[in-house]
């Protein structure tokens, strides 16, 4: 039966078919997630080494240079770039599409293990980064204050406006940039350290161990089992100036300027003419992007009410959850006048 006849001669038939469609229609278009972009996994893998206090040169010819050597044996390398600083050094790899990213992250990993022992001794871990659309912030904003410059007022900011964010449903992650929490801040002093003759390595070592916690295991008496745990952490800025770094007597302050704040920011941002401090939120992977972004919405209205955050403004620049709904409009806009004229 040819489908003409069967409407004609089906009527009833036809039209439960038609209702149901438009039944699944309506379900689907409120409960299928919306999203900005497809989930893709961009064949790309970065690796960041951290090494603090050292110079780029020497950071490219033993960090960066062994690792794009190993990096280029791998199969279907379309691109190989690298980045090094004095803290640190950064190499990303493109790879051909087609590749799938978890085997391409354990083929890095493995490669990365055959060379440790060409690197420095003292790198702690190398991290190991992939990128997708998933990580692509919903929302950035800037934070600023008409006369004030919030780069010293990282507590502020994380109890009234990154810890309300990061407690809403659906949100990943809430990142920031511009401030800094307070850090103790040792800057050896080169003439003391050679008229006292300080071992450096020995100094770097001590102060790791004299501000680290470790667990020593369990205990168990009488019936009852006890958690051992050894406690070794700085508990004021006067401890850190007196810790004894010689079998003389010498203590750091002698030889180190110490001091307590937050760390200087090399760069600066700024919103109509004021300092301001950027941030970004990433939602999960499973969550509707516009849901999330209306309970955003709605928390950061309750942020510009709230006494403590007087005069500082927070304001968002880019909506993902805008372009969508924008597009959804042309979709049912187009939909309707192609459905009228059928």
């Amino acid at each position: 039966m040819r489908l003409h006849d069967l409407s004609v001669k089906r009527p009833v038939l036809v039209l439960i078919g038609l209702i149901t469609l438009f039944s699944m229609g309506m379900v689907s278009a409120y409960k299928l997630p919306i999203q900005f972009l497809p989930n893709i996994e961009f064949p790309f893998i970065g690796v960041y080494i951290p090494y603090r206090n050292s110079h780029p040169d020497y950071i490219e010819r033993n960090i960066v240079k062994p690792i794009e050597e190993i990096m280029a044996t791998l199969g279907d390398v379309r691109q190989i770039f690298s980045n090094a600083e004095d803290d640190g050094a950064f190499v990303g790899v493109v790879f051909n599409w087609g590749r799938e990213v978890g085997v391409l992250r354990m083929e890095v990993k493995e490669k990365l293990d055959q060379i440790r022992g060409e690197l420095p001794s003292d790198i702690e871990h190398m991290q190991i980064f992939t990128f997708d659309t998933n990580d692509i912030p919903i929302m950035e904003g800037r934070i600023s204050a008409r006369g004030r410059d919030l780069s010293g007022s990282y507590n502020l900011i994380e109890h009234h406006i990154l810890n309300p964010l990061r407690r809403i449903e659906g949100v990943g992650t809430v990142g920031i940039d511009g401030v800094e929490p307070k850090e103790v801040a040792i800057y050896l002093r080169i003439d003391k350290l050679k008229a006292h003759r300080v071992d450096v390595g020995g100094l770097f070592e001590q102060l790791q161990g004299a501000n680290m916690s470790a667990s020593g295991g369990e205990i168990t008496a009488d019936g009852l089992r006890y958690s051992v745990r050894s406690i070794g952490n700085f508990k004021s800025l006067e401890e850190i100036e007196n810790l004894v770094v010689n079998p003389e007597g010498l203590r750091l302050k002698d030889i180190a300027s110490i001091h307590f704040g937050e760390p200087v920011v090399p760069y600066g941002r700024f919103l109509n003419r004021e300092k301001a401090i950027a941030f970004w939120i990433q939602k999960t992977s499973t969550a509707n992007t516009v849901d999330v972004a209306r309970r955003v919405q709605k928390a950061m209205d309750k942020m510009n009410r709230d006494p403590a955050l007087e005069g500082i403004n927070v304001l968002l620049f880019f909506d993902q959850s805008e372009e969508i709904l924008n597009g959804v409009r042309g979709l049912r806009q187009a939909g309707l006048v192609g459905g009228f004229f059928a």
